[in-house]
């Protein structure tokens, strides 16, 4: 974990929020997809419903999307960021 300037009892709870986060995704990796992939029309709702979510942004692999994330995640806890 980077260097914070989060105060001493907000760090453990950035440490148990990444740690949530790697073990759902590892959970979410092993597990069985439960349905189908969405179709094509399911997704172009989504896209317009949720322009500046779905829309545009290049498709990633899940390992990509992993180190993004915690990438995302590393650089709030680095600035201080609160919610």
């Amino acid at each position: 974990m980077p260097r914070s300037s989060a105060a001493p009892p907000d760090r453990a709870v950035a440490a148990d929020m990444l740690l949530s986060y790697v073990t759902g995704f590892v959970l979410q990796e092993q597990a069985d997809p439960a349905s189908a992939p969405p179709a094509a029309g399911d997704l172009a709702a989504l896209t317009a419903r949720f322009p500046l979510t779905m829309g545009n942004g290049p498709a990633f692999d899940r390992d990509v999307m992993f180190a993004r994330s915690l990438r995302l995640q590393y650089g709030a806890l680095a600035h201080g960021q609160r919610g």
